[in-house]
């Protein structure tokens, strides 16, 4: 068992099966419906999420955890002695990863590092898998934040729409 713990957001898309595997927390993004509040990838599967949207009126809005959503995760991993590496959403397109910091500093900002992945999807879910797999390697901290800022430098993420009706 390693002394370090991943973390994500939901917004990684990370299988429930790897997350499981690597020991990964992943916090979820809130999605709001026709006033109906659902937590990503809990209350709201992407398979019941896109019917959804087809049939939407409006567009479904998001909203980013709040740092005490990042406490309730972090507090128990730092309690059972974890240093924690928190990979997640670009900030450019959320104030998840603000609220990440947040919640480190006011817990223990030399125990939790968070990372801004400049990234979504698989570009955050690579990085946080592979920090887990390093720390399961038995490497330190230093180590494998310099293992997963690599990525970072050369990954790329793109989008294939079936159409546009959801971006209009």
């Amino acid at each position: 068992m390693s002394d370090i713990a991943s973390v994500t957001d939901s917004t990684s898309d990370i299988p429930r099966d790897l997350a499981e595997r690597y020991g990964i927390r992943v916090v979820p993004l809130t999605v709001v419906h026709e006033g109906v509040v659902y937590r990503d990838g809990i209350d709201l599967t992407p398979e019941q999420f896109y019917p959804m949207l087809e049939k939407a009126k409006q567009l479904p809005t998001t909203s980013q955890p709040s740092p005490s959503q990042f406490m309730d995760v972090f507090g128990p991993l730092l309690e059972s002695g974890k240093q924690i590496l928190s990979f997640h959403l670009s900030k450019v397109l959320s104030g998840t990863v603000n609220s990440a910091k947040l919640a480190a500093r006011q817990l223990a900002p030399d125990r939790i590092h968070v990372v801004d992945t400049g990234s979504v999807s698989f570009g955050i879910a690579v990085q946080a898998i592979e920090a887990a797999r390093l720390a399961m390697e038995g490497f330190g901290v230093s180590a494998i934040l310099e293992q997963v800022a690599r990525p970072q430098e050369v990954l790329r993420s793109s989008v294939q729409l079936e159409h546009l009706g959801v971006c209009i």
